[in-house]
């Protein structure tokens, strides 16, 4: 063996391995910075062929407009954007955050109940499958125009993920470790805290992560229904006017707004699951 097989690795020659920065805080920087500069350049380079094409081919703004002339009608009116993005927005964040409180509880019931379960998912399962444009129209009957309708249409976008997410996780517990727990006369509230929920956790999140830029899907279509405020008011202006210029960028918002919400749940299931394998893997 040859003696530089025997030599070990120095904390010097591992901090040299490591990605610039140095250190397990570096790496994570490094790996941060990549995640968003790779898209980042990839996006400057679609807007860049984009524009190029569509001026050298004199494509009409009517079909497709240039990304200038998409940034254009932003800065024409950009308070209007922002002022309807806004209403899209609470919308979405009102009828996730109901969905999961609804949803964990019921979730529970489920996964604690067998009756419940036999009971509810049927039904679970029908309103999932019923296209929430085809309800919408009847929610807006019973709630009116408001923005009532719109928060229970993002809330039933969101509520199956949560809910499924919930109860699968709490019934997900290791059956030992309950039982273990219960050998030591844990009370439920004992095994929910400190078995049923940590196993839970990674289902649950992973629901909340598929629902969170859902709920943006359902704000439109409410919109669409209850044509007032919001981004799907601006998307059905700029269709009956024709303006393409503002639709793309009305669009373009919807896109922003649902990749915000998938942002912040990634970012809060990767801080509360760092430890998971399938969450590192993900992070490299």
């Amino acid at each position: 063996m040859s003696a530089v097989e025997k030599t070990p690795a120095t904390p010097k020659a591992l901090q040299q391995r490591t990605p610039a920065g140095g250190g397990v805080k570096g790496g994570r920087l490094w790996l941060a910075s990549r995640s968003f500069v790779q898209p980042l350049i990839a996006t400057v380079v679609v807007l860049a062929v984009w524009q190029i094409v569509v001026k050298v081919n004199h494509v009409s703004t009517f079909l497709v407009p240039a990304p200038s002339a998409i940034a254009q009608a932003f800065t024409d009116d950009p308070g209007n954007l922002l002022h309807n993005l806004w209403y899209t927005v609470q919308e979405s964040v009102y009828g996730l955050v109901a969905a999961l409180i609804v949803g964990i509880a019921v979730g529970s019931v489920i996964a604690y109940s067998g009756i419940a379960r036999r009971v509810i998912y049927p039904y679970l399962v029908v309103l999932h499958i019923t296209p929430i444009v085809a309800i919408a129209p009847l929610l807006a009957i019973w709630f009116g125009l408001g923005m009532t309708t719109k928060v229970v249409v993002t809330f039933l976008i969101a509520f199956f993920s949560i809910t499924v997410g919930a109860a699968s996780g709490l019934r997900a517990a290791d059956p030992d470790q309950v039982m273990l727990m219960r050998s030591l006369n844990a009370s439920e509230v004992q095994i929910l805290l400190r078995v049923r929920l940590p196993a839970a956790t990674v289902p649950l999140m992973a629901g909340i992560r598929v629902a969170a830029p859902a709920t943006v899907v359902g704000a439109i279509v409410a919109e669409f229904v209850s044509p007032d405020k919001g981004l799907g008011y601006l998307i059905l202006e700029a269709k009956n006017s024709l303006n393409t210029a503002e639709l793309f960028l009305s669009i373009a918002a919807c896109a922003v707004v649902g990749l915000v919400f998938f942002g912040i749940a990634t970012a809060a299931e990767r801080r509360l699951l760092h430890w998971h394998p399938s969450v590192r893997e993900e992070s490299l």
